[in-house]
């Protein structure tokens, strides 16, 4: 269980184990698995420990084929030191990479109690990887709960948030990328549209207030780096934001590819006409009352139950159903589209996480590791030369006056943009600043020269999408 305004960062992974329920949830420090587990009861038999081998081997392939850096393994191992089964938990714990994070931090602890209260033992466990024990702040065995024979063990986590899924083609109103926004679709606008768009941009723009302290020669403004970058952080904001809601309301816009992943193999074919029967039946039902007797009754029932045996069926036969589409496809000699298919299923199985580079597993030693590469390939080569001319021209550009830009500047960056790039984290498109009029062209310039002045630059400005 989880709380529900994380679920965007959580997905569920199917185990094919009914000793593991296992999710992955995206966090700050990369993708981490969790996995629940209820190992089997040492029954003083061979069995039982080839079926705790079982689990330990099916909780590591887990981990090697899912898209997780962090493996977080918590649960009822039904072992302790000293048990048949500890070996095999050790041999768990060392190859994955983990650590005993109740046992570094507890002590003469038991988290099992027969009815009696004759015996005790400490069987429930958390593993974690390096990287996340480090971020343990407590662990705790809650005595005081009333359960039946287990007592829970609660591990508190500090520095560790979930982040939300980033999709670089989708925005909001707030200049933040988020699932079910929309974006301009500068491929379907005509004249009209750029006319209109313009129009409404220069009234929004004409209610922007440029920060008149910093266009002043004021050395007590200057002093005051936080006055600025407020000041600029703002000022920027507004001109996005005009520039976001004009293109809203002027200019054709797309959904954005979010819904990619909800794509069922079959829908059109199969389940498409059943789910819209059975939609008309549901509301027809509604409508009259929600009778729990009745023709509409039981057309609502049998309705949805053949709705729901189609989507079954797509579910289970999705590669199959996928494979078809793409022969399809090939058959109908639309090469195109057959390798647009193949594009997006490779790009679907690739991973966006390494869990080791280079022979290192964790952030700190993959950060070295790039950092001395870097520092190898960048001092490789004497630079004095340059470095002396780079100094020399930083010398000469020093002065406000070389730093100025001008309108016509900018109209001529402009000019040298190509249509259909990508966007950033604000999702406005290069189209959105060479079709938006002068009054834009002077609110940008004005942003600029004051970012070459002070140097600052909006942080709204600096994030990127990788």
């Amino acid at each position: 269980m989880y709380n529900k305004c994380l679920a965007s960062s959580v997905t569920s992974i199917e185990t094919h184990e009914p000793r593991l329920t296992a999710v992955t949830v995206l966090t700050n420090l990369g993708p981490i698995l969790i996995v629940c587990v209820y190992m089997p009861t040492d029954t003083g038999d061979g069995e039982c420990i080839e079926e705790f081998i079982s689990v330990c081997s099916a909780i590591t392939a887990l981990y090697e084929e899912c898209n997780a850096v962090h493996l977080i393994v918590a649960g009822d191992f039904n072992c302790h030191i000293g048990s048949r089964l500890y070996d095999s938990f050790s041999h768990l714990i060392q190859d994955n990479k983990l650590l005993v994070s109740d046992e570094t931090r507890l002590v003469n602890a038991f988290t099992y109690c027969n009815d009696a209260g004759t015996a005790s033992s400490w069987i429930d466990h958390v593993l974690c990887s390096a990287v996340i024990d480090k971020h343990v702040s407590s662990v705790d065995v809650l005595t005081s709960f009333v359960t039946s024979d287990h007592k829970p063990l609660c591990i508190t986590f500090d520095g560790i948030s979930a982040l939300m899924p980033l999709c670089s083609n989708i925005r909001s109103a707030g200049n933040k990328m988020e699932p079910n926004s929309v974006l301009v679709d500068w491929s379907r606008v005509q004249s009209s549209d750029i006319a209109a768009y313009q129009q409404m941009l220069d009234t929004m723009l004409s209610s922007v207030s440029i920060p008149s302290e910093l266009l002043l020669e004021s050395a007590e403004i200057a002093a005051n780096a936080d006055r600025v970058e407020l000041a600029i952080d703002n000022y920027y904001e507004s001109v996005i934001t005009c520039i976001s809601q004009a293109g809203e309301q002027c200019l054709p816009v797309k959904r954005g590819s979010i819904t990619d992943n909800y794509v069922m193999p079959g829908w059109n074919d199969i389940v498409h006409e059943k789910h819209q029967v059975a939609r008309d039946a549901f509301l027809e039902w509604v409508m009259l009352g929600k009778p729990r007797q009745g023709p509409e009754f039981i057309s609502m029932k049998r309705t949805r139950a053949q709705f729901k045996l189609a989507l079954r069926y797509c579910k289970q036969h999705e590669d199959m159903l996928r494979a078809d589409n793409y022969a399809n496809s090939l058959a109908d000699k639309d090469y195109t589209k057959f390798w647009q298919h193949i594009r997006k299923a490779s790009n679907g199985k690739s991973t966006s996480y390494a869990t080791c580079v280079g022979g290192c597993s964790d952030e700190e030693s993959i950060t070295a590791m790039w950092q001395s590469q870097f520092e190898q390939l960048y001092n490789s080569v004497p630079v004095q030369q340059d470095k002396e001319l780079l100094f020399v021209r930083l010398t000469e550009a020093s002065t406000v006056s070389s730093c100025n830009l001008t309108v016509h500047d900018i109209r001529q960056a402009c000019s040298k943009q190509k249509d259909g790039k990508a966007v950033g984290m604000d999702g406005v498109a290069m189209e959105a600043i060479r079709y938006g009029g002068s009054r834009l062209l002077v609110h940008v310039c004005t942003l600029f020269n004051m970012f070459f002045r002070f140097g600052i630059v909006p942080k709204d400005l600096m994030k990127c999408v990788f």
